[in-house]
């Protein structure tokens, strides 16, 4: 940790060997005109490099916020959008491109192997050849185990440059995934996509007793899974132990067969196990060889059957023999990359494992029909913010449902791009999502009016931007509040609006039964203290006068494992009440906390009584003095609470899924219905 002192110290001698280099650089100049301009403009560029690199820096090592956070950095370098997005970083070395840091590409002021994904817009044509190396071995350091380099570049005729990055690239030990060409006819670039990878040698280190001990109760936790299994494999590193401990949770298990290594499958026939369980394997292989595990897992696996994975979550259990490091995120893209389904994943009670239950069967139909869609939205949050599962459902719906799918992040590319690829895919549907669109449609509506393409616009938030004629160019909207579907008619000039909220993925949402409870109520989300945010303030008095009575903890920056730190709470307090008057408008909270398995608690508001019963799948209340005598009723009494844990999952895998929630939007547009289908009978 730099103290004031030594910081001030550092940053005035690098500045100042900074400014003498660029002197003696335009002392060389012979017309004094340049050498002044240069000398000029080469000490403000340095001046502001160095001020912003240093405040960034000085940042991520005193935050105890950003310290506090479970997830790694995603660097975005050459990006035309910032991202308010706390995990995203926009880094370039150009202050005119409004970075949140300007700095040296060579040095990235963050942390070793803090970084989940370093990716590159165009920046590496600029560097010569010979510095590649040298470029990739910083970039490496900075990139947990596992990390993702994804670079995109214009190479023209130039195919000694691609090799020459491909070289450095193995020379650096990155294993290169994917390179894609799909973009040559949109704007001239090619995609790299490549991993950081180590040499694989025998495990140098025992496996400690404690993760052991973690891996053995995931095992007794889970198991129910074991009663009928005939024929198991388990595949680890030090897991004699857990072949007794599974035998001993069934007896009647005719075999079970241990392997250390990838190799030793190779020779097992097909459908020879009812089940495969992964544990203190994974974490120590390079990804390249997440794939060929699976592959053969495929085969050796009856079809249907289940595979437990067990992994260290995070930097848990880290060793110098780890290869890959994990959160939910990760994992997730890992399966849906080989195509796998799973059942559930969650984090261990010890919230240092993550437990993945994988069923041996496809995802996704292979045979696709022929209605292509095009989604469109922040779709970079995909797999590093589950918790609100917004963009992942909506893309694993549409692919589970057999639907041509292709995926456009509004960020990350320009408005021109987005149109060109648009032009090219020739979507039937443009499935829009968020607020976030909105500049891009008005921008292009001349063309979306002409054309055949059909727009549906899934807007879940509350209006807060200007009107606008979208008349013949959106052709449906949905919306998270009834209150307010009059007002989008008249604001937008539309006729088919509906309401439609948002829905839950119960394969990351759902409740963990074996967490312990050790707070009495919880919260997580805004509570803005500024005249910005004044339907924040009623929610923050309410929590004070709880505090008051109540042990509260609120939970910030939870991105992936919300469901495990709502099942540490005996109660989840949301709710907005400044729009209670708004009819059946709520947030994801809710649906979140269903999903969950919360006993949660809200302010009423209008229509709610549709969506759930009062004291059957959640609280409500009216007054602070209701809400009191409610947590005073509830919070001492576990099998009351239990009752509405119980409903309140079962509600919402029911009525409040992703994929019947895609499907309730299809058949409106399809002309078969026009009904919510998440009203309760």
């Amino acid at each position: 940790m730099l103290s004031k002192v030594k910081f001030e110290k550092l940053r005035k001698s690098l500045l100042f060997r900074s400014i003498k280099k660029a002197r003696s650089k335009a002392l060389k100049r012979n017309h004094t005109y340049k050498i002044s301009n240069s000398f000029f403009s080469s000490l403000m560029r340095i001046y502001f490099r160095f001020k912003l690199n240093f405040q960034i820096f000085y940042f991520l090592n005193k935050s105890s916020s950003l310290k506090l956070m479970d997830q790694f950095w995603t660097i975005h370098i050459g990006f035309i959008r910032k991202s308010k997005f706390t995990l995203f970083i926009k880094i370039d070395p150009y202050i005119s491109n409004n970075p949140f840091c300007c700095s040296n590409l060579k040095n990235l002021p963050l942390k070793n192997e803090s970084c989940q994904m370093i990716h590159i817009k165009h920046f590496l044509k600029y560097i010569p050849n010979k510095k590649y190396d040298k470029i990739l071995k910083a970039w490496k350091k900075k990139l947990i185990p596992g990390g993702i380099l994804k670079i995109q570049i214009k190479f023209g005729n130039n195919n000694d440059k691609l090799e020459k990055i491909k070289i450095s690239l193995s020379k650096n030990q990155f294993f290169i995934k994917d390179i894609n060409y799909s973009d040559l006819k949109i704007n001239g670039t090619i995609t790299i996509t490549a991993v950081k990878s180590k040499i694989i040698k025998p495990l140098s280190d025992k496996t400690s007793q404690e993760k052991i001990n973690d891996i053995l109760n995931i095992l007794k936790q889970n198991e129910n899974l074991f009663f009928d299994i005939r024929n198991l494999c388990i595949i680890g590193h030090h897991i004699e132990i857990l072949a007794q401990a599974i035998k001993q949770l069934n007896p009647y298990i005719r075999a079970v067969q241990n392997f250390n290594s990838i190799e030793s499958l190779s020779n097992i026939s097909e459908n020879s196990f009812d089940m495969a369980i992964i544990a203190n394997f994974l974490e120590f292989r390079n990804y390249s060889d997440n794939q060929k595990l699976f592959n053969i897992l495929k085969q050796i696996v009856k079809k249907d059957s289940q595979i437990l994975l067990i992994i260290p979550e995070s930097k848990n259990y880290l060793t110098k023999d780890v290869a890959q490091l994990f959160e939910k995120g990760i994992i997730v893209k890992i399966l849906d990359d080989n195509n796998l389904n799973f059942e559930w994943i969650n984090l261990s009670s010890s919230f240092k494992m993550i437990q993945v239950l994988i069923q041996n069967q496809i995802s996704f139909p292979v045979n696709k029909n022929n209605i292509r869609v095009l989604l469109l939205g922040v779709y970079s949050l995909r797999y590093v913010s589950l918790a609100n599962a917004r963009w992942d459902s909506q893309a694993r719906a549409f692919k589970k449902l057999g639907y041509n799918t292709q995926i456009l992040d509004i960020k990350d590319n320009s408005f021109n791009y987005i149109l060109k690829y648009i032009k090219i895919f020739k979507p039937d549907i443009l499935w829009i999502g968020g607020k976030v669109v909105y500049d891009f449609l008005i921008k292009n509506a001349d063309y979306f009016r002409s054309s055949s393409i059909k727009i549906i616009y899934w807007m879940w938030d509350i209006t807060t931007f200007e009107s606008y004629d979208f008349k013949d160019l959106i052709d449906y909207m949905f919306i998270t509040s009834k209150g307010e579907v009059p007002l989008y008619k008249k604001k937008f000039n539309l006729d088919k609006v509906y309401y439609m909220p948002v829905a839950i993925m119960p394969e990351i949402i759902h409740r963990n039964r074996f967490i312990k409870e050790v707070y009495d109520v919880g919260f997580a989300g805004q509570l803005v203290n500024t005249k910005d945010y004044p339907y924040y303030q009623e929610r923050r008095q309410a929590l004070q006068m709880i505090s008051k009575h109540f042990k509260v903890k609120i939970f910030k920056r939870i991105y992936n494992n919300l469901p495990e730190y709502y099942s540490k709470c005996k109660i989840i307090f949301g709710g907005t009440p400044a729009l209670k008057d708004l009819e059946l408008y709520a947030s994801n909270r809710p649906y979140i906390a269903l999903g969950s398995g919360c006993c949660f608690i809200t302010n009423y508001f209008e229509g709610l009584e549709k969506l759930a019963k009062n004291e059957q799948h959640l609280l409500w209340f009216n007054s602070h003095e209701e809400l009191l005598n409610l947590l005073k009723k509830y919070i001492p009494n576990h099998d009351l609470r239990e009752k509405i844990r119980n409903n309140a999952e079962k509600l919402a895998r029911e009525k409040h899924n992703y994929i019947d929630r895609i499907q309730n939007m299809l058949n409106i547009i399809n002309g078969k219905t026009e009904d919510f289908y998440g009203f309760i009978q």
